[in-house]
């Protein structure tokens, strides 16, 4: 069989391959994890295959889950506003890599700068949401 591999595309996404095969992607979703997005229904997968791709996507979201978890250890004694400070950083880092992400050949620095405030805002609405949802 086959080695599964991953090739970075333009911005934060990654073609996953056999060989010259393209079978799907990894996409970073807003949560800042990567999921696998098959290419196509057809074929079949053995358990090695779809075992090298979860393997893959554990890999590559790693630093993300590593960060996270440096940021609790990090937060664990802070001060409320301290943390939302950390919070909101975290949030434009995110927003900028989407703005990245989604950049077009011939964007300008407007387009950019629009796209990275809507990912901002998206992000601050979600983390409200998430703190009513557990308050």
């Amino acid at each position: 069989m086959k080695q599964i591999t991953i090739e970075p595309t333009k911005g934060i996404n990654h073609k996953v391959m056999i060989g010259e095969r393209l079978i799907g992607h990894f996409i970073m979703d807003i949560d800042g994890y990567y999921y696998f997005d098959f290419k196509s229904e057809n074929g079949i997968w053995t358990p090695i295959a779809l075992r090298q791709v979860a393997d893959l996507l554990e890999e590559i979201n790693k630093p993300h889950d590593d960060g996270i978890k440096e940021y609790f250890k990090k937060t664990n004694g802070m001060k409320k506003e301290e943390q939302q400070q950390e919070v909101n950083e975290k949030i434009k880092s995110i927003a900028d890599d989407i703005a990245n992400s989604t950049s077009k050949v011939g964007d300008t620095n407007e387009t950019y700068d629009k796209r990275k405030k809507q990912a901002e805002e998206m992000l601050f609405n979600l983390c409200e949401m998430y703190k009513m949802a557990n308050s």
